[in-house]
């Protein structure tokens, strides 16, 4: 995965004891995406970037 990664892009790994507790993960916008999760791979998506107005770069 890490060697698709473009420049900006930000790669995170996180390790819990449970497979299931990672859906409760929700830190700096980030959330579980249950519509774009399996049961093999689970998606975190993030609308927005926390203290920063919608169309701003």
């Amino acid at each position: 995965m890490e060697k698709y990664l473009q420049p900006d892009d930000r790669f995170i790994t996180c390790i819990f004891g449970e497979p299931v507790q990672i859906k409760a993960f929700n830190w700096s916008g980030y959330h579980f995406d249950a519509d774009r999760s399996s049961d093999m791979e689970f998606v975190f998506i993030r609308a927005g970037i926390p203290g920063k107005k919608a169309g701003c770069s």
